[in-house]
Order: structure tokens, then C-alpha cells, then sequence
């Protein structure tokens, strides 16, 4: 590791839960969101609206659970 930060995640709010599988990684936060990117080009794959700030996420078998 270079020590590079290599990808952001924006979201409007602090970001409180990541989580990787297989390729992407999700985040979420304070903005009430679920964001699933591609690792390898950082590009968003999906946005999801939760119903309030997010604390957790899971993701398993290409399923994605939030809290």
C-alpha cells in the first residue's frame, strides 16, 4: 500500500457504514443513502434511498442488507 487514497465517497452527510463484496463497495451515511460502487473504476452502480441515517451494511451472495 502506497498510502494513496484512492477512492471518496460522497455522500451529503458523514459516511457511517462501509461495506465491500464481490467488486463494489457500499457506503452509507447520515444522507439516508446506499451507495454501491465499482472498485476497480469507482463508478456508481447504485444508489439506494434508506428511510433514515445509515449504520450498518452487509452484503453476501450479491445481496445487500442495511441498517
Amino acid at each position: 500500500a502506497s498510502g494513496e487514497v484512492r477512492q471518496t465517497f460522497e455522500h451529503a452527510g458523514n459516511v457511517r457504514a462501509i461495506a465491500m463484496g464481490e467488486g463494489v463497495i457500499a457506503s452509507g451515511g447520515d444522507d439516508n443513502q446506499v451507495v454501491v460502487r465499482d472498485v476497480a473504476s469507482g463508478e456508481v452502480r447504485h444508489t439506494f434511498t434508506h428511510e433514515g441515517d445509515v449504520y450498518a451494511i452487509a452484503m453476501r451472495d450479491g445481496l445487500i442488507a442495511s441498517y
